[in-house]
C-alpha cells in the first residue's frame, strides 16, 4: 500500500510539473506574439534594473559662471542589463522640479567612466549629477525625488522617492583611539609585538569586516582557503546533519601570517620573564581605548596559541566591553556605542567571530576546560556572540559519539 501511495505521489509531481512547464511556454509565447505586435511591450520587459549603490546620493550649494547659487546633485546606482542585447542609457531627469541631468556608466572592462553601453547579463555603476539654478531647497537639508531614466528605445525607468543628503548637515567627528609610537618604545619584545600589529591594522583596513574578512586571519580546509572564517552557512541538503562544525577536522587548522610570527617569536624565548613580557604587552594592548581594539581578534589568537585564553578571555571581557557610566548604569540602560572610524567599530564582534570560526574548523584544539570558559565568556555579553553557544554543544556531542 505504501508502495503505490509512493508511486501515485511521483506521478502526481511529474504531472504538475509537465502543466507548470506548458503553461510557462504558452506564457513565453504569448508574450513574444504581443512583443511583435506591440513593441512597447518587448521593451518595457526588457528594461535595465537599477537598484541603490552602497554610496549614498549627495547634493551641495555652489554657484554658476555669475555668481548665482546653484545645486549639485550627484547619485550612485547599480544597474544590471537583463537582456540578450547592449542598454545604453542615454537621458536622465529629476521629474519635479524638471530638471536635465548627465548619466555616466561605468565600463566593465575598464575602469573608466562615460556613455558605454551595458553588455547583456552585465552590471556595472551608474552616475548622475544635475546642476540646479535657482535652488530648490534650502542649504543643510535633505529632500527627496523622482528620477528618470531613458533607454535606447524610448523606454523609461522611474526611480521614486530617492533621497538625497546634505552634505552640509552636521556631522560628528570620529574619536580617535589612542596611538602608539614604535620609536618611543625601549623594550625589543613590545616593539615587535606593536609593529606586528600595527601592521594587522593595515591589513584588516583593506580585508576586514566590509568584506566578510579578519585582517591575515584564514582557515585552510581540504586544500581551499576559506577567508570568512566567522561566517556560518547551512545547506538544505544536509538538513538534520552536524553542520555547526566540521565533523572530519582532520588537517582543517586556522591561520594568519601576523599571528603564527608573533607566536613563533614567543616560543623563542628561553627565558620566563620575556614570555610574560610578552603576554603583557599583548593584553595592555586588547583595550576598547587604543588604536589595536579593530585587531582585537589576532591578540586572541596569540595569546590561545600561546596557552593563555584564560587571560584573554577575563582582559577582553573588562576592556572590550562597553563602558556603562553612572547615569546609564543607574537607569539600567544599554550602554551607548561610540562613533568610531568605520573600520574601527567592531574589535570586539571580530574577537568573537573569531572564536566562532576557530570552533568551527579546529574544534579539536580545545580542550573540554576550555570550552567551558568560552561559554561561561559568553554568557552575558551586549555583543551578538554568532553561533558559539550552538558550537559548543555541538562540540561536545561530537566528542560523545567519539567516546
Amino acid at each position: 500500500m505504501t508502495q503505490n501511495n509512493n508511486l501515485n505521489t511521483d506521478s502526481d509531481v511529474k504531472f504538475w510539473a509537465r502543466i507548470l512547464s506548458q503553461s510557462l511556454a504558452s506564457l513565453n509565447s504569448i508574450l513574444e506574439k504581443l512583443g511583435a505586435i506591440f513593441p512597447w511591450i518587448r521593451h518595457w520587459l526588457n528594461r535595465p534594473i537599477i537598484l541603490p549603490h552602497y554610496r549614498f546620493n549627495w547634493w551641495h550649494m555652489g554657484s554658476t559662471g555669475d555668481q548665482k547659487p546653484a545645486m549639485q546633485i550627484v547619485g550612485y546606482w547599480y544597474v544590471t542589463n537583463p537582456t540578450d542585447q547592449p542598454i545604453s542609457i542615454l537621458n536622465v531627469y529629476i521629474k519635479k522640479p524638471r530638471n536635465q541631468g548627465h548619466v555616466s556608466l561605468k565600463d566593465v572592462h575598464s575602469e573608466y567612466h562615460g556613455d558605454y553601453p551595458i553588455p547583456p547579463r552585465a552590471t556595472t555603476d551608474l552616475h548622475a549629477d544635475f546642476w540646479i539654478c535657482p535652488p530648490f531647497c534650502k542649504e543643510g537639508k535633505d529632500f527627496k525625488a523622482d528620477i528618470i531614466f531613458v533607454d535606447q528605445y524610448g523606454q523609461k525607468r522611474i526611480l521614486k522617492n530617492v533621497e538625497f543628503k546634505s552634505d552640509k548637515k552636521k556631522r560628528f567627528i570620529p574619536i580617535k583611539l589612542t596611538e602608539e609610537a614604535i620609536y618611543k618604545l625601549q623594550n625589543q619584545i613590545e616593539r615587535k609585538v606593536a609593529a606586528t600589529l600595527k601592521d594587522e591594522i593595515s591589513r584588516y583596513q583593506k580585508y576586514g569586516r566590509q568584506s566578510g574578512e579578519l585582517g591575515s586571519i584564514y582557515a585552510l580546509c581540504q586544500g581551499r582557503q576559506i577567508k570568512s572564517i566567522y561566517q556560518d552557512s547551512w545547506t538544505s541538503s544536509k538538513s538534520g546533519e552536524r553542520q555547526e562544525i566540521l565533523n572530519d577536522p582532520q588537517g582543517a587548522t586556522v591561520q594568519s601570517e601576523n599571528g603564527d610570527a608573533l607566536v613563533k617569536l614567543f616560543k623563542s624565548f628561553r627565558d620566563e620573564k620575556d614570555g610574560e613580557l610578552f603576554v603583557q604587552a599583548l593584553l595592555t594592548r586588547l583595550s576598547r581605548d587604543k588604536e589595536y581594539y579593530c585587531v582585537s581578534y589576532i591578540i586572541f589568537y596569540v595569546l590561545f596559541r600561546v596557552g593563555r585564553l584564560t587571560n584573554a578571555l577575563s582582559t577582553a571581557k573588562i576592556s572590550l566591553s562597553k563602558k556603562k557610566n553612572p547615569p546609564y548604569m543607574f537607569w539600567q540602560r544599554k550602554a551607548e556605542d561610540r562613533l568610531l572610524e568605520p573600520y574601527q567599530r567592531h574589535g570586539f564582534s571580530d574577537l568573537l567571530g573569531l572564536i566562532n570560526g576557530m570552533l568551527r574548523y579546529e574544534h579539536r584544539s580545545f580542550t573540554d576546560e576550555e570550552l567551558d570558559s568560552i561559554e561561561e565568556f559568553v554568557n552575558d555579553l551586549d555583543e551578538h556572540t554568532f553561533k558559539i553557544n550552538e558550537k559548543i554543544n555541538s562540540i561536545r556531542s561530537f566528542r560523545v559519539s567519539e567516546s
